[in-house]
C-alpha cells in the first residue's frame, strides 16, 4: 500500500511540476492579445473546446476607468473584391461564470458572409481585407483588474477598441 502511495505521490508531482511549467496563456487553445499580470484569475474562465480558440487580453490601469468603454472586433481575414462591403454572420453573447460571476464573451458563427451585390469587373484584383463580424453588442465596461476574455472559433481573429467619453458639456436653455 505505501509503495503504491508513493509511486502516485510521485506520478502526481512529476505531472504538476510538467503542466506547471507551461505559461498559463500559451497553450494551443489560448492566444494572448496583451498578457500582463497575474494570470490567477484565468482559472474561473473556461478553456476553449475543440475548434475554438480562447483570446485574452488586460487592459492597462487607468487614473478615470469609469470614463472608458470597450468594444470588442471579431472577424477574419478574406479574400474579396474591391468593391462590395461584407459582414459575417455571427453572435457574440456574455457568458457569466458560475459562481464567479465574472464575464467573457463567446462567439457563434460558421464564417458566412453577407455583403453588398455590386457588379465587379471578371479580371478586378483581389484584395485581402480583415471582415468583422455583424454583432449587436454594446460596448463594455473598462475594468483593468480582470482580464477580457473571448471564445472564438478557429480562423477568427479578436481585436478591441477603446472608447474615451469626453469632457461634459452644458446643454443650453431655451
Amino acid at each position: 500500500m505505501r509503495i503504491y502511495l508513493f509511486i502516485s505521490l510521485v506520478t502526481l508531482l512529476v505531472f504538476g511540476v510538467g503542466c506547471a511549467s507551461l505559461p498559463s496563456g500559451e497553450g494551443p487553445d489560448d492566444v494572448a492579445l496583451s498578457n500582463t499580470g497575474n494570470d490567477s484569475d484565468l482559472e474561473a474562465f473556461p478553456v476553449a473546446e475543440a475548434g475554438y480558440q480562447r483570446h485574452v487580453f488586460r487592459l492597462p490601469e487607468l487614473e478615470d476607468e469609469s470614463s472608458h468603454m470597450v468594444t470588442l472586433v471579431i472577424g477574419k481575414r478574406v479574400l474579396t473584391d474591391t468593391v462590395n462591403n461584407y459582414r459575417i454572420l455571427g453572435s457574440l453573447e456574455p457568458v457569466t461564470v458560475e459562481g464567479w460571476g465574472y464575464t467573457y464573451y463567446q462567439l457563434e458563427s460558421q464564417g458566412q458572409m453577407m455583403g453588398t451585390l455590386m457588379a465587379v469587373h471578371p479580371s478586378a484584383p483581389k484584395l485581402e481585407r480583415f471582415i468583422e463580424v455583424n454583432t449587436q453588442m454594446q460596448p463594455i465596461r473598462y475594468n483593468s483588474k480582470l482580464p477580457v476574455v473571448v471564445i472564438v472559433p478557429d480562423g477568427f481573429d479578436v481585436k478591441y477598441r477603446v472608447w474615451t467619453a469626453g469632457d461634459l458639456q452644458a446643454a443650453p436653455q431655451g
